[in-house]
């Protein structure tokens, strides 16, 4: 029964046969130049050879670059050491200039490779002469489809009890009993279902809450829990042929939502899957000119403003302005116009 409960628990959320064990970070550090243009280093770091692999098989990486060993500093679990490791990362440095933005530099695309998460990096100056401003704006976004989550979700729960229907209607030919016993299925899990949905529009993916409607439903939704929803509420129907039949309908309705699922789980969860178990990293790291003026940097060290998040939250906007004044070019032009108003005088003196 526990195992089946777990069976459920994966058929659901379709992410971690992908995910268990994988870690590859995301990392970016730019400096915004006096020129508009964008010098960037981009980093994606994996943990073992196994996760290069992963990142061969679904990112396309940025032009330019080549995978280079780097050190990983590591806690050890058993022990909580810390301790040092080789691993394979892909790096590349490029300068982008003023005429190439919008920018890229991370796209991961699905299993299927039919759609691809990514980001979109713009930069843009307004120039006084004197003074100018700059913006940065990143844009990070999923593959998931807000639109139609409802619809999905919704989809795979009503294939999934009709399939609990179909195998106890081998046995069972009462229409109206039958008719019963989905609507008590369906009154039990569909709130689960549509607050997953509803925290998913919200961008709550990661959120414990989540996390919490998910563990509730796996430990609500096994053989026993719903044989004792059915009898509870249809106590005629308790006898041992029934309960075996309601076990095989059971392991078949697990079967069907595990289907159901692989084909939707990243326009569902997104394109690394749920946050309790993803365990992808995104660091970027952003040098202005100037004084900063407007930020929703996460932290801030002087002047380097910093974003982390996970794939768990991957629709991000990385967004800052700031404001450079020209110190020489306010000293030229009041030079100018000195010089200006002492022509002019001596114009005027010249002339009376």
């Amino acid at each position: 029964m526990v195992k089946r409960n777990k069976l459920f628990y994966l058929g659901v959320l379709c992410v971690l046969p992908v995910l268990a064990g994988c870690r590859i970070d995301f990392t970016a550090e730019s400096v915004v130049r006096d020129d508009g243009s964008l010098e960037r280093l981009t980093m994606l770091r994996a943990q073992d050879d196994a996760d290069k692999e992963e990142v061969l098989a679904r990112y396309e990486l940025p032009a330019g670059g080549g995978w280079v060993e780097s050190r990983l500093t590591v806690v050890d679990p058993s022990t909580g050491q810390p301790s040092e490791k080789t691993v394979p990362t892909y790096s590349v440095k490029r300068v982008i200039p003023p005429a190439n933005f919008p920018a890229s530099d991370f796209k991961r695309y699905t299993e299927a490779r039919d759609k691809a998460a990514a980001n979109q990096i713009q930069v843009k100056v307004k120039d006084l002469w004197l003074v100018k401003w700059f913006t940065y704006e990143e844009q990070f976004k999923d593959v998931i489809d807000r639109d139609h989550l409802s619809e999905m979700i919704n989809q795979v729960l009503d294939r999934a009890l009709n399939q609990y229907r179909l195998q106890l209607n081998q046995n069972i030919p009462d229409t109206a009993l039958l008719d019963r016993i989905v609507v008590l299925l369906k009154a039990k899990y569909q709130p689960s279902f549509d607050r997953m949905a509803q925290l998913i529009k919200e961008k709550r993916l990661a959120s414990l809450e989540m996390e919490s409607v998910i563990g509730q439903l796996g430990n609500d939704f096994t053989d026993e829990a719903t044989y004792q929803l059915i009898i509870s509420n249809i106590p005629e129907f308790d006898n041992p042929a029934n309960r075996e039949l309601a076990t095989k309908a059971f392991q078949a309705t697990e079967t069907v939502l595990s289907s159901e699922m692989e084909p939707l789980k990243e326009s569902i969860f997104g394109i690394h899957g749920i946050g309790m178990f993803q365990k992808y990293t995104f660091k970027i790291q952003v040098k202005m000119p100037g004084e900063i003026l407007k930020t929703n940097a996460t932290e801030r060290k002087d002047d380097i403003l910093l974003w982390q998040f996970d794939g768990g939250n991957l629709e991000q906007t990385v967004f800052a302005q700031s404001r450079k004044v020209y110190p020489l070019k306010i000293i030229l032009l009041f030079g100018i116009l000195g010089l200006a108003v002492v022509i002019l005088q001596k114009g005027k003196g010249t002339h009376a």
